[in-house]
């Protein structure tokens, strides 16, 4: 996961806190994929493998025809026989650029801290290559869990992390330790840790209202003040798989 992938999860928790649309969150990501492109024809193809070039996002091609869906909705595009066309003046002013750097300036000054917190709690003499991949596989195992430990202010599951995997326990190490020193930081953490999460909810089956059921967690999740146990997530999951013959 690239500095550009874990901006690219920050920027769908500001976009998802300004419309509280699930596949909305993700326009502005996909319609900058597209203005890139020089051609005005939007292969889908083409555009998944931008998506996962420029931000190492691989969504799907049923999400993706949503997203364009509602980007043509925005004006971003329009549809002529069945195919996406990029209204590149309108695509030009989708103010893109100005929200990754305030979000690149954040997570510059998360990287910043979490080495500084690794040189002086476990003498490790980490650089930007390290950090990064670090988080990354904090965010890949621990997302859900730990979101909800750490707002419970208890450091049972990060003690349950084997300290082979030392990189994930450092960063949720770190992220308990600011908890308590830089509410700043840990908020904007938060803002990553539930980015992952909306990107994740992607994969989920689009039968049976599962991922619909999902984000309506994850959205009674993040506006709560103390979030239910992650384990009601699990069974929300489960019961709806059942409910629609998609447990085997």
């Amino acid at each position: 996961m690239s500095t550009n992938t874990i901006t690219a999860l920050a920027i769908l928790k500001v976009n998802w806190d300004i419309g509280k649309d699930y596949l909305e969150a993700f326009v502005t990501l996909v319609v900058e994929c597209i203005r890139r492109d020089k051609s005005n024809v939007v292969s889908l193809p083409e555009l998944q493998k931008s998506i996962n070039d420029t931000f190492g996002l691989e969504i799907p091609l049923n999400p993706l025809k949503q997203i364009l869906k509602k980007a043509a909705k925005k004006g971003f595009l329009r549809k002529e026989h069945g195919v996406f066309y990029c209204n590149k003046e309108i695509c030009d002013k989708v103010g893109f650029r100005d929200a990754q750097k305030k979000v690149e300036a954040i997570f510059d000054s998360i990287i910043t801290k979490l080495i500084t917190f690794a040189k002086e709690k476990h003498s490790l003499d980490w650089t930007h290559d390290d950090a990064v991949p670090a988080i990354h596989e904090f965010l890949r195992n621990n997302s859900l869990s730990l979101l909800y430990t750490l707002t419970e202010d208890t450091k049972q599951d990060i003690e349950r992390i084997p300290r082979t995997k030392k990189s994930s326990y450092i960063v949720a190490d770190f992220i308990y330790e600011v908890q308590h020193k830089d509410q700043q930081i840990l908020e904007d953490f938060d803002v990553i840790i539930k980015g992952n999460l909306l990107a994740n909810a992607l994969y989920l089956p689009d039968v049976g209202q599962v991922r619909k059921r999902f984000i309506r967690h994850l959205e009674l999740t993040f506006e709560a003040e103390r979030p239910p146990p992650p384990h009601h997530v699990q069974q929300d999951l489960l019961t709806a798989a059942e409910e629609m013959g998609e447990y085997y």
